[in-house]
């Protein structure tokens, strides 16, 4: 009996003990970090390591702060080949040009607290943010610049505005490493006409335009919550202070509303420009609830409604904005003031229901595809006159070399033919003079001409056939023939 006294609460206390270990001991990896909450306020963050949390009281949620990676532009299929996703890859430029262009963004977590309780999908914003990023970007540059010279800069651009809106949304994710993967017409023929001018241009460089930056506002708390609490149907109360709370049980009812960033991508519109040119709009937008009353009043707290009045609020404004510009004017002002005006629009028409517009972003401005087309069209005739202008600049530039060669050959002949005239004069002049002087006496007189009678007579019996010679009997050379014969 004095044992089992004693055994009992020795067993009660060991369960007691495991229990406790089971719930209140938690590991946190080598690339993780762990958040402590309690009551909803966050009591700590926690790296690599083994560690006690109060059990019940207190929960763990545990963030993976691995580097991750995601393209842009591409997708691998089941093969591990690259598919070319040609609503995010096909970007127009400066001037007005078409181009294929694919990213690659290595991000991680840097701040678990931001990241679990500041946005609803942090991934979702952090890639909206990163094509709204590359199309304001890319659209600063022109065709050429893009495909050639320009990709170091756009690529460093581009990471620069992403780092400045995660820091201004505080959405707890990190810009680690931003390429370009590729960059290149839309078509294979828009592609064998730039080959055709890169071939006749060898590569011109041309200037590189800085880049507009983007504007995020909104920092939201670490609980992101309301709490509104209601008496028979009526709000008594809101709260956004974390914490314990009391209702009365029957009574009263709590209904929580969400304090976070919301992501809504609205669908693509087409539009007509002042100039009655038409363009299709790709807008994301990020919002939250301001004032749970209305929302709860107008809306009844239901996130679809709000969507609703969202997009029709957007639409409308892109319509009015879009409509008072010109096509060029929109093209120019993509980025921070067209965005800043869409969004000032929007919100003039949804304060009533207790919803706010924080950013609104643009991450496509593009033409029908009826225009795509004509602009392709037009994009090989600039690339074939351009390859013509190069060929016909490199011909005249090579008949000019041919011409002056020419030139400057037949001087160099006809200076070198004077020379040799020259030299030939001088030459008969000077053998002139040799024989005036060897033969200057009667005797070596004579003897010069007999030694040229022989070299005629010598003359005369060369080539085939028999040869006659008539000699005056009382020449030299005659007497010198008889003279042998006797």
């Amino acid at each position: 009996m004095k044992f089992q006294k004693f055994f009992i609460p020795v067993i009660i206390v060991i369960a007691i003990f495991a229990f406790i270990s089971l719930d209140g001991f938690y590991t946190v990896g080598e690339q993780e970090q762990a958040v402590i909450t309690m009551f909803g306020n966050i009591v700590r963050t926690d790296t690599a390591g083994l560690y006690f949390k109060i059990p019940f009281l207190q929960q763990v949620q545990i963030v993976d702060i691995t580097t991750h990676g995601t393209s842009i532009g591409y997708e691998t299929d089941k093969t591990f080949r690259n598919v070319v996703k040609e609503d995010e890859s096909v970007m127009i430029t400066s001037d007005f040009n078409f181009v294929n262009i694919d990213f690659y963004l290595e991000y991680k977590v840097s701040d678990p607290v931001a990241y679990l309780y500041n946005s609803e999908a942090p991934e979702s914003i952090l890639r909206n943010m990163l094509l709204s990023c590359i199309r304001g970007t890319v659209a600063d540059y022109p065709v050429d610049e893009v495909i050639t010279t320009g990709k170091n800069q756009i690529q460093v651009s581009v990471r620069e505005k992403l780092t400045e809106m995660l820091r201004e949304s505080n959405i707890g994710l990190q810009c680690v490493n931003l390429t370009v993967q590729d960059a290149e017409p839309p078509t294979e023929k828009i592609i064998q006409a730039f080959k055709e001018v890169e071939t006749a241009r060898q590569a011109r460089e041309t200037v590189i335009n800085s880049a507009k930056k983007y504007r995020s506002e909104q920092i939201p708390k670490a609980e992101a919550e309301y709490a509104a609490l209601f008496k028979f149907g009526k709000i008594i109360s809101v709260t956004d202070n974390p914490g314990i709370k009391y209702k009365t049980p029957g009574i009263h009812t709590v209904r929580y509303i969400s304090k976070k960033l919301h992501l809504y991508d609205i669908p693509r519109s087409g539009v007509i420009t002042k100039d009655k040119k038409s363009m299709i709009a790709d807008n994301y937008v990020t919002w939250k609830v301001i004032d749970p009353v209305k929302y709860i009043q107008t809306l009844n707290a239901i996130e679809a409604r709000a969507r609703e009045r969202i997009e029709a609020a957007v639409y409308n404004a892109i319509k009015n904005v879009i409509s008072s510009m010109t096509q060029d004017e929109v093209i120019e002002a993509r980025g921070g003031k067209l965005s800043t005006k869409i969004a000032e629009d929007s919100n003039s028409d949804i304060g009533i229901y207790g919803i706010a517009i924080i950013q609104t972003e643009v991450k496509a401005l593009d033409l029908p595809n009826d225009n795509k087309s004509a602009v392709y069209e037009r994009m090989i005739s600039e690339r074939q006159n351009i390859a013509a202008s190069y060929t016909a600049e490199g011909n005249s530039e090579a008949q000019k070399i041919r011409n002056s060669t020419d030139r400057e050959v037949a001087i160099k002949i006809a200076e070198a033919k004077q020379s040799a005239d020259v030299l030939i004069a001088e030459g008969e002049a000077q053998y002139m003079k040799i024989l005036q002087s060897a033969y200057d006496t009667p005797e070596k007189s004579e003897f010069y001409n007999f030694l040229r009678s022989l070299d005629a007579l010598k003359k005369s019996f060369t080539g085939k056939g028999e040869k006659i010679i008539i000699l005056d009997k009382n020449s030299e050379i005659g007497k010198l023939i008889y003279g042998f014969r006797e």
